[in-house]
């Protein structure tokens, strides 16, 4: 499996679930490897499924469509941000949390995150994926929301605060890359549009006024 990718792999219990998930990334690895190399269009689910060792059989047991699989690292890459939101301390700020986590996933100094951003080059350069990865930014919200509710105290299914939050924070880093994109890195680095968009943003952040504070883990 790609280095870049092994990290991906959630830890599940169950040999059967984690080989069935190392083969879901070793596919959506593939899917990107070979789009970034070949273009989106040349790039078959059969030539996916060669590439990671599979029958076309297994690739359409995990996805849809070859485009479903490109988007799948994005969604992956999701999971690993709300996992970090959840694990920063609980007396912070959801707005300096957010932004910490958000410029994390796209410094662009490791391996990792240049390939991701040609990922996001590559997305934003193909309009027929915009439905897919519209998807898993609508997936991720959601995610992102029950964190947030949990962080601020709020309700994830009654509350609008934590969806308004989330759907903030995911438009703000994608607009922010959008225009980076369009500028071709010429005006900066990806990190330096993403905060300054989340540092515009930031101010809606604020809880209701009618709302108390949330009651911290580990307080009376």
């Amino acid at each position: 499996m790609d280095a870049l990718i092994a990290g991906m792999v959630e830890r599940v219990d169950g040999l059967r679930e984690r080989k069935k998930q190392a083969t879901r990334v070793a596919l959506a690895a593939a899917a990107v490897r070979l789009c970034l190399r070949d273009g989106v269009e040349r790039v078959t689910v059969d030539d996916i499924a060669a590439d990671a060792d599979v029958s076309p059989r297994t690739f359409f047991n995990y996805f849809a469509c070859k485009e479903e699989a490109i988007v799948d690292e994005s969604r992956m890459r999701g999971q690993r941000l709300i996992k970090q939101l959840g694990s920063r301390p609980h007396d912070e700020a959801i707005a300096d949390s957010l932004r910490s986590v958000m410029l994390l996933l796209v410094h662009d100094a490791t391996p990792e995150t240049k390939r991701w951003i040609a990922e996001i080059r590559m997305l934003h350069q193909t309009p027929s994926l915009l439905p897919y990865q519209l998807g898993s930014y609508v997936a991720m919200e959601r995610s992102l929301a029950e964190v947030i509710a949990d962080r601020t105290g709020t309700d994830a299914e009654r509350d609008m605060y934590p969806r308004l939050v989330a759907g903030l924070t995911i438009a703000a880093t994608r607009v922010a890359l959008s225009r980076w994109l369009d500028c071709e890195g010429r005006a900066g680095a990806a990190c330096d549009f993403v905060g300054e968009a989340l540092d515009q943003v930031a101010p809606a952040f604020a809880l209701p006024a009618d709302r108390p504070a949330p009651v911290l883990a580990g307080t009376d």
